[in-house]
């Protein structure tokens, strides 16, 4: 079933521009099928508005944004910006577990005793989830670590066998 489509512009088509009053004819196909019929100069000048209104709350969003974040560090942790800022210095920019620089510092998430509020570090997103998988249990993550190193020797170990024996 065919789409119910609008008419095609017409050849030497002269319109009004809305916006500036003065006609023009360069309207494009696709400006007709939209009934966008201002004239190029309009629409370029409407374009370049939005950008620089987009521009400005941008702008205004990552203002806000620093504000949360301020907020977040304070209200949950206890800490100001320059205290997290001292914290990223102090740990050269890197996670307290893998030593891994995150693309930006500010991807350093403050970690925690979930009973007592104290701050431990600052460590990057796996790490800090990977904590949270294992509920901040040391006993558990190392069960996992020690699970870690035995497969893997398991799996050397087979290698070696299969090699001496094939």
């Amino acid at each position: 079933m065919a789409r119910n489509r609008r008419a095609p512009k017409p050849e030497g088509l002269v319109v009004t521009c809305p916006t500036c009053k003065s006609l023009h004819s360069d309207i494009t196909e696709n400006h007709w099928q939209q009934r966008k019929y201002a004239c190029r100069d309009c629409r370029r000048a409407n374009a370049k508005s939005i950008y620089s209104l987009k521009s400005e709350q941008i702008l205004e969003t990552r203002k806000s944004s620093d504000a949360q974040r301020r907020s977040t560090l304070k209200h949950r942790y206890g800490l100001t910006i320059e205290q997290w800022e001292t914290m990223v210095a102090d740990q050269n920019g890197a996670c307290l577990i893998c030593s891994l620089r995150p693309e930006s510092e500010n991807f350093l998430h403050v970690d925690h005793n979930h009973l007592t509020g104290e701050v431990r570090g600052l460590l990057c997103n796996n790490c800090n989830v990977g904590l949270g998988y294992f509920a901040d249990n040391p006993e558990r993550l190392m069960k996992a670590a020690m699970y870690l190193q035995l497969s893997t020797t398991f799996i050397e170990h087979s290698r070696k066998e299969t090699t001496l024996n094939g």
